[in-house]
């Protein structure tokens, strides 16, 4: 895992038996999806992981603040 410089959020680096799980993953709207695409990919190249024949996913997670949830209330 790393966490960069001006991101709330972080990049994770994950062997698996077949293949290289990278992704990132950050606080929205404070990070824009260019943002997270530029980050990441300027991470790759850093480690020198290559992206061919890589299969991209994109995701929004829940992640309730404030207090909001705490209760089961919506």
């Amino acid at each position: 895992m790393k966490f960069l410089k001006g991101l709330e959020g972080y990049i994770w680096s994950f062997p698996r038996a077949d293949h290289l799980s990278v992704g990132i993953a950050a606080a929205w709207p404070a990070t824009t999806s260019a943002e997270l695409h530029r980050a990441l990919q300027e991470f790759l190249a850093d480690e020198r992981i290559t992206t061919t024949s890589a299969n991209f996913f994109s995701h929004v997670l829940p992640s309730p603040r404030d207090g909001r949830y705490a209760d089961g209330a919506s």
